[in-house]
């Protein structure tokens, strides 16, 4: 018997935002070549968009307000009374181009029993470059991002792990997170949005699970089309949200000492952003509701510098951003997981 699988799409007014994309949206989950009930959450839409949806054969999750990404997810988890063996979670700002994403992923995850949460190649809207496939943080949590605006004939045809899978679209293995008690409630359900997806993927390697990204054309994301990453709002939750994930691991003792440096360089560069400031100040106060295992680090690089000159060839050669972790270098990690990269 194939797996089951549940395709959740979150949803705040999307026709208003997206227009026609939004209808793109939903036939591009329901036209794929494997079997898959699509549920949309609808985070109290004032548009048109459930007029929109009962047009279509998806499940309608309403929820009476808008509980944004995090505890939107988590409430229309909550909700779902089937039994499915595998969840995709798909923004309604993404449409999939890619009929046979499921099966490929399907068979990644089947061939690696480590694996609990995967993605694909995200691609911008030319559909020829890539919009993103994941990233990596390093042992002072600066971000990584991989092969970002390049073409996506120049990826090259193998699985690498990283740190954690962005949420536009991304698969999870539900047995492995009913292993680490992260469902229904898959998400912090204080972060609303931000740093959701990079709190959960941190979470899994602290458990000793894997998140990958798959050599394999997922679709086309319209990149924040629905928040803009610019707003005051999105710079308060970026940086309230990265502290509390900050505090998660920052006790761990070879991160004890550089994680807090981090953070009061980001304070510094940010005196004059108040909104900024106030989510620094919110996140250090703020409650959360999972903690982290001390048995594993989170996936982080440990960049280790033997020549100044080896920074500059590292940036012009963009080494960092072409970077793969694969099984020989998870076996090669002093800790699991902290991967060291020399330069």
């Amino acid at each position: 018997m194939n797996p089951k699988v549940a395709i959740l799409i979150i949803n705040h007014n999307g026709v208003k935002i997206l227009q026609d994309k939004f209808v793109e949206c939903i036939k591009s989950a329901l036209d794929l070549n494997y079997p898959c009930d699509v549920y949309v959450i609808d985070n109290s839409s004032n548009d048109e968009s459930i007029e929109y949806l009962n047009r279509f054969y998806v499940k309608l999750i309403k929820l009476e307000r808008n509980y944004g990404f995090s505890a939107g997810y988590n409430l229309g988890l909550m909700r779902i009374k089937e039994k499915y063996d595998y969840i995709v979670l798909m923004s309604n700002d993404y449409i999939i181009q890619n009929e046979d994403c499921i099966k490929e992923m399907l068979k990644v995850f089947e061939n690696n029993n480590r694996i609990a949460s995967l993605q694909c190649i995200n691609l911008r809207e030319d559909g020829t470059h890539i919009s993103d496939v994941s990233g990596f943080f390093d042992v002072y949590f600066n971000s990584i991002a991989r092969f970002r605006g390049f073409k996506v004939d120049e990826y090259p045809e193998k699985l690498s792990y990283v740190s954690f899978n962005v949420g536009a679209f991304v698969a999870f293995d539900l047995k492995k997170l009913m292993n680490i008690s992260r469902f229904p409630f898959l998400f912090e359900p204080y972060y609303f949005i931000d740093f959701d997806d990079v709190e959960l993927g941190l979470y899994i390697w602290s458990q000793g699970y894997f998140c990958a990204v798959a050599p394999i054309i997922g679709g086309i994301h319209l990149e924040s089309k629905t928040i803009d990453r610019r707003s005051l709002f999105r710079r308060y939750t970026a940086s309230r949200n990265k502290v509390l994930c900050y505090r998660k691991f920052w006790n761990f003792k070879e991160l004890r000492f550089k994680l807090r440096f981090s953070f009061l360089k980001n304070v510094a560069f940010n005196l004059g952003n108040k909104y900024s400031i106030k989510g620094y100040y919110d996140g250090l106060k703020s409650k959360y509701f999972y903690r982290f295992s001390c048995e594993f680090y989170p996936l982080l690089i440990n960049i280790k510098i033997s020549n100044r000159f080896n920074i500059l060839k590292c940036k012009a050669e963009g080494l960092l951003e072409k970077l793969f972790i694969t099984d020989e270098e998870i076996k090669k990690s002093d800790k699991k997981f902290l991967v060291n990269f020399k330069l």
